[in-house]
């Protein structure tokens, strides 16, 4: 990082901190796809219960998938661009999202980061799995957006 020397985050702090924001996004994801989709979750998830159950259930997953996407991208932007300067598992691990410049990323930053998280974790998640080989502990995500977590 320009002009600075941060204490990037340690890996596995990082991971307990998706954790602790993963679950109730994915609760929310799944009461918005509910309430908005009339998707049932639950149903049909018989394999035996025929073809258009099964599609029905594939659509119903694809649907909270989706949901859950969106919830998550919002709500990481917006936690990266507040005073928090990072999601509240971050703040509760001890953890910030600073730019090189050693500021919160502007909105357009927290976005770009949070939807370059696609490129760390579509290829096996191998752009997550550089951050526990690389001296400086930078994600691909954060290296294409210019961005870091780091120790508060």
């Amino acid at each position: 990082m320009r002009n600075h020397v941060w204490n990037t985050a340690h890996p596995i702090k990082r991971l307990v901190a998706y954790i602790i924001d993963i679950i109730p996004i994915w609760l929310i994801g799944i009461i918005v796809s509910i309430q908005i989709f009339r998707v049932n979750p639950l149903a049909a998830n018989d394999p035996l219960s025929g073809a258009a159950a099964f599609i029905a259930a594939r659509k119903a997953k694809m649907i909270i998938s989706l949901c859950t996407f969106g919830v998550w991208l919002l709500y990481c932007t917006l936690a990266e661009v507040s005073p928090w300067a990072g999601t509240f598992g971050k703040k509760l691990m001890g953890l910030k999202v600073r730019n090189l410049e050693g500021k919160r990323p502007g909105l357009f930053q927290a976005l770009a980061r949070n939807l370059a998280k696609i490129v760390s974790v579509a290829p096996f998640s191998l752009g997550l799995v550089w951050a526990t080989i690389s001296k400086t502990r930078r994600t691909w995500h954060e290296l294409l957006t210019g961005t870091a977590v780091v120790e508060r």
